[in-house]
């Protein structure tokens, strides 16, 4: 009984306790060997007995016998009880510890190579993100001085998990549709495009977040573009990012989002700038053409100083801007993208809060009755390849062009040459000038003019030959017939020819006659008609000099001056340029053929022969200048004309839209 209760606390020993199931094997054993000596010395006494029983004794030995070996059966069944229910539990201990030491092994082989994932992976998934925020705020504003907006920004990670570290990762966001990061800015070091949530976005990289610490960058990113984003995405992320492969990783969704306001970016910029154009046309006879009086003022109201930049006005379609010495500087033309041109007037620098106010005198040309109005200001950048829109403010524009309604500058001049060479007796010589300028836009075709001299003055009739072949004059009796041909628009002729003629009157007397001159277009439609009274000239003027109004510059009378030209008819001469004579003679001189290959011919005084023509020499002149001299050795019969703009430059070019990096 005593051994039962043995192995009984045995098996419940070796049941819990891995240690003592090697001790409860080793006990079993001896226990086992015991038992069996037990059993087998037991079972040969019993034998014994049964062999040699007395015969006195034999029922009574028969009897203990008997009852002995039912308790040794008893015990021995008692003992094979114990011995299995004592080999049961040492198999079930044995199994469990095997079992043990297999989920052990097991344990230890997942721990190693979780240990192995976790250095293959940076231990990435046992970041806890739930401990993590992410963080992206700023405020964007329009730079003047760059030209684009700016979100200036603070991103950064706060880590609020106390056993963990975040090392060598970047935080990243949407953009939202419609917005994305400028090309014209420096995009910092840092600083990624991606697209991440089905969006366009930036990753910026964060600093090594320690346990229970926050790490944040401040950047400036140029951004573009106009939000339009009925599906905003604001929630951030933590990243892997390989800038040299371009690829990233996204480790997983932080908490924390995105809170920038992307409403301000608008198209075109508002600008924080106040102020007005202003502007008027008037013409100045002298010149010939218009000039815009035009006013800006402005006031920056701005957080920048504002420099370097353009506002402008539109023109009217009929209207140019013409370039040349009278041009102001910080004035230049633009075609906007609808095809339209526009005016564009620099700024004065302004400091944030000043107001200034500059006046721009810029010579136009056309013809136009309109005033241009707005409500708003553009504003522009230029430079040498281009402008670029900045934005534009609310302001006050009105620049009327209404007073644009000349539209021809035309005028003559008729000279008495008093030291005409070569002439003689009642002979005299004559210069006829003339400016035509079309001062529309438009072409205008067949633009003649038409000079009649008073029947008091007899023309000798001259014949001109020239082979440059621009233009051509004719005579019948006292009037002469200019043609000019087609004239472009913002383009004229300055010009004049010479003739010689007969009359019984004085200088002083012929001095208060006057010439009728008569502008053509289209071959028949009168544009205007002037009266051109004649004055003193000098043979070396140059047409359009100014009256020296000395009546005493000739002598008159049978004696006329000059060392050139007989009268005609009976009294040829040869000679040029010299003082000239009062024989039938003449002199001699040198030929002057400053104004080019210019022959001139006399038809011998021959009232009777046919119309003669000359053509106008041209010539790319600007401003015209001073009209060459062009003598002959004949009767000097000068023609000469230059094409003009009507400015004396050229209309101004006009920049196209471009990129300003």
């Amino acid at each position: 009984m005593l051994k039962k209760m043995s192995t009984l606390g045995l098996v419940l020993l070796l049941a819990f306790s891995p240690v003592a199931t090697i001790a409860a094997e080793t006990i079993e054993e001896d226990s086992t060997d015991e038992t069996d000596q037990t059993t087998l010395d037991e079972t040969t006494d019993t034998e014994e007995a049964t062999e040699e029983p007395g015969e006195g004794e034999e029922t009574s030995k028969s009897d203990e016998a008997t009852s002995e070996e039912e308790n040794a059966v008893e015990e021995d069944d008692n003992n094979a009880e114990a011995e299995n229910e004592a080999e049961e539990a040492e198999a079930n201990a044995t199994d469990n510890a095997t079992e043990e030491e297999t989920t052990a092994n097991e344990g230890a082989e997942e721990e190693e190579s979780a240990t192995e994932e976790e250095e293959n992976d940076d231990a990435d998934e046992e970041l806890n993100l739930r401990d993590v925020f992410g963080n992206a705020s700023g405020e964007i504003k329009y730079d003047f001085n760059k030209g684009y907006y700016v979100l200036h920004l603070r991103a950064g990670i706060t880590n609020f998990h106390t056993n963990q570290e975040i090392k060598d990762k970047w935080v990243a966001f949407t953009l939202p549709n419609g917005v994305y990061m400028s090309d014209e800015g420096e995009i910092p070091s840092g600083v990624v495009r991606i697209g991440i949530a089905g969006k366009s976005g930036l990753a910026v990289k964060i600093p090594d977040v320690k346990s229970s610490g926050s790490e944040t960058v401040t950047l400036d990113i140029p951004l573009a573009g106009v939000e339009d984003d009925n599906d905003p995405h604001l929630n951030m992320y933590l990243l892997d990012v390989d800038v040299n492969a371009g690829s990233y990783e996204e480790i997983g969704q932080l908490r924390g989002q995105r809170k920038i306001d992307f409403s301000v970016m608008t198209d075109p910029v508002e600008l924080d700038l106040h102020g007005s154009i202003t502007g008027k046309t008037e013409f100045d006879e002298d010149k010939g053409y218009h000039f815009l009086n035009v006013t800006v003022k402005a006031e920056n109201q701005t957080d920048d100083n504002v420099k370097d930049v353009y506002v402008a006005f539109d023109l009217p379609e009929d209207v140019r801007v013409i370039t040349n010495e009278h041009s102001p500087s910080n004035v230049t033309g633009i075609r906007k993208d609808d095809g339209g041109r526009a005016v564009a007037l620099k700024l004065p620098e302004l400091p944030q809060g000043d107001e200034k106010e500059v006046t721009y005198r810029i010579p136009v040309v056309g013809v136009s009755k309109a005033v241009v109005e707005s409500n708003t200001i553009p504003v522009y950048r230029i430079t040498d390849s281009g402008y670029t829109d900045i934005g534009e403010f609310e302001g006050y524009v009105k620049v009327d062009f209404s007073d644009m309604d000349v539209e021809w500058k035309f005028a003559a001049k008729s000279e008495i040459i008093t030291d005409y060479p070569g002439l003689s007796g009642n002979e005299f010589g004559f210069r006829f000038n003339y400016e035509v300028k079309n001062i529309n836009l438009d072409d205008v075709e067949k633009v003649e003019l038409e000079f009649v001299v008073p029947n008091d003055i007899k023309i000798q009739k001259p014949v001109y030959n020239d082979s440059l072949g621009n233009a051509d004059i004719s005579w019948k009796g006292n009037t002469a017939r200019v043609t000019l041909g087609d004239l472009e628009g913002a383009s004229g002729w300055k010009g004049y020819f010479t003739a010689t003629g007969t009359s019984s009157k004085s200088l002083n007397q012929l001095k208060d006659l006057d010439v009728t001159v008569t502008l053509y277009r289209d071959g028949e439609t009168i544009v205007k008609t002037i009266k051109a009274p004649f004055v003193f000239g000098t043979y070396d003027d140059d047409g359009f000099g100014d009256d020296d109004g000395n009546d005493d510059n000739g002598t008159g009378g049978d004696n006329g001056t000059g060392g050139d030209n007989g009268n005609g008819g009976n009294k040829g001469g040869t000679g040029d340029n010299g003082k000239g004579s009062t024989n039938d003679g003449g002199g001699t001189g040198s030929d002057d053929n400053s104004g080019g290959d210019v022959k001139v011919t006399v038809d011998g005084g021959d009232d009777s022969s046919n119309d003669s023509k000359v053509t106008v020499g041209s010539s790319d002149s600007d401003k015209g200048g001073n009209l060459p001299k062009t003598a002959t050795n004949t009767y000097t019969m000068l023609l000469i004309g230059f094409i003009v703009v009507v400015a004396g430059g050229s209309l101004m070019f006009f920049r196209k839209k471009g990129t300003i990096n």
